[in-house]
């Protein structure tokens, strides 16, 4: 338990990112977990937040080409790492131009 504790912590720990693309990171991973109650949790959480309701419909049906393109990238990057497929790689180094390398981890966690 203390364990998972833990990494539930370091898993809201934003510091050097903007809100969106912390919350459409954390919509897609909850979303590949295929848990509802979760996923409406993070809706909420991204909402509280001041996420666009526009944004926060695009990440949860997966229109992908609604997004703006930075957030399409965060999109992608969080589907490749929640997905395990590999493919994150071309996608971190896009983001770390625009958000930076310590934004880039945050949205690892």
């Amino acid at each position: 338990f203390w364990q998972f504790a833990k990494v539930a912590k370091a898993s809201r720990h934003r510091d050097k990112l903007p809100a969106a693309p912390f919350h459409v990171a954390r919509i897609v991973a909850v979303r590949h977990q295929d848990c509802g109650p979760c996923v409406q949790t993070v809706v909420n959480l991204a909402k509280d937040d001041g996420v666009e309701a526009a944004v926060i419909t695009a990440a949860l049906v997966g229109n992908v080409d609604d997004l703006p393109e930075s957030l399409r990238d965060v999109y992608h990057f969080a589907d490749a790492v929640a997905g395990r497929t590999g493919d994150e790689e071309a996608y971190r180094e896009r983001l770390k131009k625009v958000f930076g390398d310590e934004a880039v981890i945050e949205l690892a966690l």
